[in-house]
C-alpha cells in the first residue's frame, strides 16, 4: 500500500518505548502479513538491529521507506526495561554473586536496597550498550539527522529515498494525530497499551520500586549525556 509514495515501513525501535503498541496498530492497516522481525513479505518491518535494517534495504533497493522510531526518557525507560527483562534473564546478586533465574518466582522476598544495587549496575549497562546504537545509525544508514520540535512533539526529516519520524512515548496520546498530519498514516491506536507493566504479576513491586528508587549522581550524569536525553529531553532538565 502506497502512502504519499512510500510503500515500506520500518519501525526502528527500542524496548520499553511503546513500539509494540504502535507496530500492531500499523500492521493492522498497512501490512499484508504479520510482522515478524525481517519477514520480507511484509510491508511493515520491526527491528532494533542496524544490520537487519541494512539487510532489508539491500533487498528493496528500489523502494522508498518510512522509518518510525519511538523513544522514551532513559530515567523511566531503563526501569521498565529492567523489570521486563527479569523473567528472561538471570540476575547476579550484588551480595553473594550467585545467579538467580526468574528472581520474582523464587522465595526471595522483595528488598528495596537489594534490588537497588541490582538495578544500578543494569542501568549503567543499558546506558553503555543501547542508547547510542539507534541514534548513530540514522546518519550511517539513512543519511538523516534528527531535530526534535518540542512544540510539535516530533522530529521529522527526509531525503530522496527515506523519511524518518521520531516520536516520544510520553506523547503517546498525540501519536495518532502526528502520524496522520506528518506522514499521512490514517490509523486508530488501540485503547489500551500492549504489554503494559500494569498487567504483570509483579506490577505492585514495579510501582513501589519506581516511587522509591533514587538515581545516584553518577547515574544522573551518565543518563544526561546520552544522545536520547540530549536530543529529545533537553538534556534531562
Amino acid at each position: 500500500m502506497l502512502v504519499n509514495g512510500y510503500s515500506k515501513i520500518i519501525i526502528y525501535r527500542k524496548t520499553a518505548t511503546a513500539s509494540t503498541y504502535l507496530m500492531r496498530a500499523l500492521n493492522g492497516v498497512y501490512a499484508t502479513t504479520p510482522v515478524s522481525g525481517i519477514d520480507l513479505s511484509a510491508n511493515v518491518f520491526n527491528t532494533e538491529y542496524p544490520n537487519a535494517v541494512r539487510y532489508i534495504l539491500d533487498n528493496y533497493s528500489d523502494e522508498n521507506f518510512t522509518f518510525i522510531t519511538t523513544v522514551r526518557d532513559p530515567r523511566t525507560r531503563h526501569l521498565s526495561q529492567f523489570f521486563k527483562n527479569l523473567f528472561n534473564e538471570e540476575i547476579k546478586s550484588p551480595v553473594s554473586g550467585e545467579m538467580i533465574k526468574n528472581p520474582f518466582l523464587t522465595d526471595k522476598k522483595y528488598n528495596l536496597a537489594w534490588w537497588s544495587e541490582v538495578f544500578r549496575k543494569a542501568n549503567l549497562e543499558f546506558c553503555c550498550k543501547y542508547d547510542r546504537i539507534i541514534e548513530d545509525s540514522y546518519q550511517e544508514l539513512l543519511g538523516l539527522e534528527t531535530h526534535f520540535d518540542y512544540q510539535k512533539k516530533y522530529s521529522f526529516s527526509e531525503n530522496n529515498r527515506f523519511r524518518l519520524l521520531v516520536i516520544r512515548q510520553e506523547d503517546i496520546s498525540l501519536w495518532q494525530g502526528i502520524l496522520h498530519k506528518v506522514i499521512g498514516f490514517k490509523i486508530t491506536l488501540p485503547g489500551t497499551k500492549v504489554n503494559s507493566m500494569e498487567e504483570k504479576s509483579y506490577a505492585h513491586i514495579y510501582r513501589h520500586f519506581c516511587n522509591n528508587y533514587r538515581f545516584s549522581d553518577y547515574e544522573k550524569e551518565v543518563m544526561a549525556a546520552l544522545n536520547t536525553t540530549q536530543s529529545y529531553y533537553r538534556g534531562g532538565s
